[in-house]
This record gives structure tokens, sequence and C-alpha cells, in this order.
């Protein structure tokens, strides 16, 4: 079943941002974006969109009729990529509490961090465009500390990827199928709509112990 997402008819959700500070996260989805055109610095970037949910911080919506509650999320957008100086190696490192070894930079698994939980710092930043819109973003990304339960996740868990060849998973907001129909990869594809292979997520994906 889909999670259907909508814009509030009140705006209420727009003035109930998640609150700064520590909060015990799950990681439920990770989306390859493709590549896309960087307006910063002109060139191509490989961008990947990672999103926690947060089980002590819910939020109560209806969706097929019925209300329904379920924790509020937060998402980060990075660069694929395990350069020393990537945003994504730093966080996962911080994560991991360890470094990466030569055999993990040569390729590693972004998919491994689905049903991992974390410490995660929000911070409250104002809005470029406008001062008075404060958004909730991720700062960094740490292990839960020790005795902390770890926690399953309890939206379905979605995975992306163009170079698996994957189907575009269910419930994902227009604003990431939108970013996926725009990047060079989508782009160029061979196959028609929505034609890529689906994948199954065993029942035993979630382990007890960080597993990357």
């Amino acid at each position: 079943m889909a999670l259907i997402a909508k814009q509030p008819e009140s705006g209420e959700f727009e003035k109930e941002i998640i609150p700064a500070g520590m909060h015990q996260g799950i990681c439920y989805s990770v989306i390859d974006l493709g590549t896309h055109i960087s307006q910063t610095y002109g060139n191509s970037q490989r961008k990947v969109l990672i999103t926690w949910e947060f089980p002590e911080i819910r939020i109560e919506y209806e969706k097929d009729g019925e209300q329904v509650n379920l924790p509020r999320v937060i998402s980060k957008e990075l660069t694929l990529s395990l350069h020393e100086k990537a945003g994504l190696r730093a966080m996962l490192e911080t994560w991991r509490g360890k470094g990466f070894t030569p055999d993990e930079l040569a390729g590693f698994d972004i998919f491994t961090v689905l049903g991992v939980n974390a410490l995660i710092q929000v911070i409250h930043n104002p809005s470029k465009k406008d001062a008075n819109k404060i958004y909730a973003n991720v700062s960094a990304v740490m292990p839960l500390m020790k005795g902390t339960e770890k926690l399953e996740p309890e939206n379905p868990i979605q995975k992306f990827s163009f170079q698996d060849n994957m189907a575009i998973p269910d419930g994902l907001p227009d604003f990431i199928i939108g970013k996926i129909y725009a990047s060079k990869e989508y782009q160029e594809r061979d196959l028609p709509d929505n034609d890529f292979a689906s994948e199954t997520i065993p029942e035993d994906a979630y382990g007890d112990d960080i597993p990357f």
C-alpha cells in the first residue's frame, strides 16, 4: 500500500518542523537520484537521498480515509562519493564510529545502512530566500549510545538504484520522483517507463548491530 503525500489544506505541517536536538532515528530509505548538474559548481554530480524516521516524534494524518499515526521523517541529500572530502564519507564514518578500509573505499554498498539505527543531530536553519522560514536539517549522524534499544522502522523499506536497474518504489513523494526523472541516467535509459526490475526485501534484513 502506497504512502500518499499531499499538500496540507491549512499549512499546519509547515509550522511543525522537527525539533532541534538529538533524536534516535532509523534509516528506511536510500534513493539513487542519479546525476545532475550542480548549480553551485557547474559540474555533474551523482546524488543519493538518505531518509530516517524518528519513532518518538509522531504525525497524524488521513490516508485512504483513515487516520494514521507514523513517525516524522527527515532526509539528507549527498553526493554519491567516498572522496576524502565528501560529505557522504564523513557522515558514514561518524555513523560507523570508524574509518573505511581500502577495500571498502574501492566500493561500498550504501544500501547497507537500511534498517540501521542512529543518533541524529537536527539543527534549524533559515531559508536563504526567506529568513522568516525555518528548515530542520541533519547536522550529524552518530551511533546510538550504549544501552539504547535498537528499533525497526515502521515505514516500508525503500531503495532504488540505477546501477541495479530497480523499480522506483511506491510511495515516494512527487518531488523525489521528479528528481529521478530529471537525472542523466533516467533520460538516457533504454527501457520503457517504470520497466525497472523489482527486488524483495527479506524479512530478516535488519540486524541488531551496525552492519557497515
